[in-house]
């Protein structure tokens, strides 16, 4: 995760300046130790959508100044009114700097997954049982871990013994997408979840079940499809033969991964949005 926040130069620019030389446990143990905060009320979270997807980089894929059209400048932009004073950009489980989940990283784990052969019941259950780790609810309990590393211990006094003080939430919560989802997890599985949530099309299935509804979506996908190549037909023979050149030879990205079949597919995402 990474935090946005004001800082009043000219100080707060030595101190960060000062973190270069440092680990990134080292950082953050100093981060924690000059920030000292006792609660998250002027602190938002955020939670990307996808799933998939990592959380923006502040100042490369997002904007943090006010009035440019981002969220980030416009919380952060009246926080000497009462707003936020700090943003955290959460990559969710399996995006990002955190532990990636795809296609290579179960293979590298689990030998014999994906390869075309007999169907391994047992390998596909460990497998399952993995990839069970990286859903919503455990998504939402990271991000209290992550809170609670941020701030400082407290303790209160209760009859001369110390103990730990009361519930500290984060003051506000904004998922976009499947960050929405996450959203209702946090407000179903956490006891003190963030004070405001914030949804931007992002609201799970509540009354139907799972199954009708991705049935549902695959006739909507089909759909999209089908009127894309009615409108450019002569990207059917086109789109094959992109497919069918980069399953022969390995093409490289500028960003130095892989631009394998399915990845191109992907560029099919934008149907969804238009």
């Amino acid at each position: 995760f990474s935090v946005v926040e004001l800082t009043p130069p000219p100080a707060a620019k030595s101190f960060f300046t000062s973190l270069t030389s440092l680990s990134p446990a080292q950082r953050a143990t100093e981060y924690v130790t000059r920030s000292r905060l006792k609660n998250m009320d002027r602190a938002i979270l955020y939670l990307q959508g996808g799933p998939g997807f990592p959380s923006p980089a502040a100042g490369l894929d997002i904007s943090v100044s006010a009035g440019a059209g981002s969220w980030i400048g416009e919380a952060l932009g009246g926080a000497g009114a009462g707003g936020f004073e700090r943003v955290v950009l959460l990559d969710q489980r399996g995006t990002g700097a955190s532990t990636r989940l795809t296609r290579q990283s179960l293979r590298l784990r689990f030998a014999g997954f994906d390869e075309e052969e007999e169907e391994d019941d047992e390998l596909a259950g460990r497998v399952c049982e993995y990839v069970k780790c990286f859903r919503a609810d455990s998504i939402v309990r990271d991000a209290e871990f992550v809170k609670e590393a941020l701030m400082v211990p407290l303790l209160e006094e209760d009859g001369g013994v110390g103990r730990t003080a009361g519930p500290r939430p984060w003051g506000a919560v904004l998922g976009q997408s499947f960050g929405g989802f996450c959203i209702l997890s946090y407000l179903s599985l956490i006891p003190h979840p963030p004070r405001i949530c914030l949804l931007t099309g992002g609201i799970p299935p509540l009354l139907e079940e799972p199954v009708s509804l991705y049935e549902s979506l695959f006739r909507k996908v089909r759909d999209r499809n089908d009127s894309y190549y009615e409108m450019f037909p002569e990207d059917v023979g086109l789109v094959k033969r992109i497919v069918r050149a980069l399953d022969r030879e390995e093409v490289k990205l500028p960003s130095g991964g892989i631009l394998t079949p399915r990845r191109f597919l992907q560029l099919g995402l934008g149907l969804g949005g238009s």
